[in-house]
């Protein structure tokens, strides 16, 4: 991204912000310094739209603050005989 573009994700954009891209993937090659080839990847960005507004990403960061607890949660699940996993049940 360059100019206005850069900008606005700079000033508006955190770390977990929905947003999306459009744009392509470009790759090249150059010698460094030391005559090694360099191998780079780049996304090229044509645009970018926010998906949130500000105060939606204020209310979902807030949301998301970890709470710890040594009680287990409802939705929690312990493997109680590794034994009974067939190579079957693997996803992978």
């Amino acid at each position: 991204m360059f100019k206005k573009q850069a900008e606005n994700v700079q000033e508006y954009l955190t770390k977990g912000s929905l947003v999306s891209i459009e744009g392509r993937l470009q790759s090249r090659r150059y010698q460094d310094k030391e005559d090694r080839t360099v191998f780079v990847t780049e996304v090229i960005c044509d645009s970018v739209q926010f998906l949130e507004s500000k105060k939606e990403r204020e209310k979902n960061q807030q949301s998301q603050q970890p709470t710890y607890s040594n009680q287990p949660r409802e939705n929690d699940h312990k493997l109680t005989d590794a034994q009974d996993l067939s190579d079957d049940d693997l996803p992978f």
